[in-house]
């Protein structure tokens, strides 16, 4: 579980190396990993580095957005559907989407803050192959599906309502912006309120979907036990036809 960990934090880790290696190729003093970067045909980039230590490898995508793409007075759409891409893509249900992660001891979760949407996965080196269907199943085909939204946004509400009833400093930092950001994108609660939340439907979720999610839009990140040339052409096949952001993803599997 540490190695996995350790992974984990490796792949987050590249994420941030997108945004900056173009400034650091100029900078004195600045030494960065060896990695190669390029860029997919639909504009997805994409980070490589390769790590030979240990049998696994740690993928993060990234969607610059986040909780600042939320519709107002919908705050907590962007959180609904981080959570709801995990729960069904692709030809497989929720329960088969984390039968399948689980079933090789592998890791999967997605988040939304404030500023982007990140996916982070570890697999063994020999399930990249599953490891990548799911992340771009997730990405490319979420089922989004109205029974498994009603759950992910019941259990959103119930968690917010548990935290004032029970332990109310869980929510202080969400609290502190709202005053001092009041206003202003930053203080809106990137998971939203109770009544933001009563008011988010499906559809308000497939708008975001279609609007912020797409391969000009995507960052992924990759470190591990890989040859780069073999990854290329997996993540080529992968990740390399999904569609743009802005609306023109058409009719995926599940999504009416």
């Amino acid at each position: 579980m540490n190695i996995f960990k350790r992974m984990v934090g490796l792949g987050l880790a590249l994420g941030a190396l997108v945004s900056f290696a173009a400034l650091a190729d100029g900078a004195v003093g600045v030494r960065l990993p060896a990695f190669e970067r390029f860029t997919l045909p639909n504009g997805t980039q994409v980070v490589l580095m390769e790590k030979h230590d240990t049998p696994l490898v740690s993928l993060s995508a990234r969607i610059p957005g986040g909780s600042l793409g939320d519709p107002e007075g919908k705050e907590g759409t962007a959180s609904l559907f981080a959570d709801l891409i995990q729960k069904g893509a692709g030809q497989r249900d929720a329960a088969q989407f984390a039968e399948a992660v689980e079933s090789v001891g592998g890791a999967l979760s997605v988040g939304a803050g404030v500023e982007s949407i990140d996916l982070s996965a570890s697999f063994m080196a020999k399930d990249v192959g599953l490891m990548l269907e799911l992340v771009s199943d997730a990405l490319e085909r979420p089922r989004l599906a109205a029974d498994e939204f009603a759950k992910v946004r019941s259990l959103a509400v119930q968690s917010i309502s548990a935290a004032k009833d029970s332990d109310p400093r869980g929510l202080i930092g969400e609290y502190g912006d709202a005053w001092l950001l009041h206003g202003h994108p930053y203080g809106r609660p990137v998971d939203g309120s109770e009544s933001s939340l009563d008011g988010i439907t499906l559809d308000d979720v497939k708008r975001f979907y279609a609007a912020h999610v797409g391969g000009d839009r995507l960052i992924v990140s990759v470190v591990g036990d890989f040859k780069t040339a073999d990854m290329k052409r997996k993540l080529e096949a992968a990740f390399g036809g999904g569609p743009g952001s802005g609306g023109d993803h058409g009719e995926f599997p599940g999504i009416h």
